[in-house]
């Protein structure tokens, strides 16, 4: 009976699963044609997938469309929840302001050292464009700089106080760039598209002043905020996904 019992949860589960995978392609709006190596996207017309590569400490590390397909659900999948706790985390007020020295802390409740931010992928070459007939090997460079990222725009005391907590700067920014041999078709043109792994901090920022009574500070309001840092790696290189396209010119 156990076993019985056991089994209809992981055939649910499955059902489940597989109703979510799809509802979250329909919303991709991409499909994976068999006759295809790649896939069909919703940027350029009958664009198609050619390879997905990871940024390392030494070099590109091919990865399969699978796993590339899993982050982008899994994205969209974090991007609900980020939302729904952003409308949960609102501005909250404590105490009526009193005078004294300002400041503005930092209260990191949390941090997360690799998330892949597939929704800020963005097409970052030129278009290298064969119009033989034959398949040409072209060179496709793409160069993308990223900095930080927050859920609302900061200032300076603001950026400060997470940089005191966190230790990082929000000021930094670093740089991918790749030149990589294309095989292009006749007829199509090539790409290279790219979305940054970043690190994520998220807390709160408290807003108050000194006082003269115990325990000297009040806090009047707090805010929630999710701060997105650029990772580096070893070799100066910006971590990263980078994503080589192709479509009929």
């Amino acid at each position: 009976m156990r076993i019985r019992k056991m089994l209809i949860v992981l055939l649910t589960f499955a059902l489940l699963f597989n109703t979510q995978l799809i509802a979250s392609e329909k919303k991709l709006a991409e499909s994976t044609p068999s006759q295809h190596a790649g896939q069909i996207g919703k940027g350029e017309k009958d664009e198609q997938i050619v390879a997905v590569y990871r940024m390392s400490a030494n070099g590109p590390v091919q990865m399969t469309l699978n796993e590339y397909y899993g982050i982008l659900l899994h994205q969209i999948h974090n991007e609900n929840k980020e939302q729904e706790l952003l409308m949960s985390s609102q501005t909250k007020y404590y105490a009526t302001r009193v005078s004294g020295v300002p400041f503005i802390w930092y209260n990191e409740l949390g941090s997360i050292d690799e998330v892949f931010r597939s929704n800020l992928q963005t097409r970052i070459s030129n278009f290298v464009y064969n119009e033989g007939t034959e398949i040409a090997e072209l060179e496709v460079t793409g160069s993308k700089t990223q900095g930080s990222t927050a859920n609302f725009s900061l200032s300076s005391g603001e950026k400060t106080a997470i940089q005191v907590e966190t230790g990082i700067s929000y000021y930094s920014s670093y740089t991918f760039s790749q030149t990589i041999k294309q095989r292009i078709p006749g007829g199509c043109k090539g790409w290279m598209e790219f979305y940054p792994i970043m690190k994520n901090s998220y807390g709160y920022l408290q807003y108050g002043v000194t006082t003269s009574i115990y325990p000297f500070y009040s806090i009047y309001s707090e805010v929630w905020t999710d701060v997105y840092f650029p990772r580096e790696l070893s070799n100066g290189q910006l971590d990263g996904v980078y994503i080589l396209k192709q479509a009929p010119i």
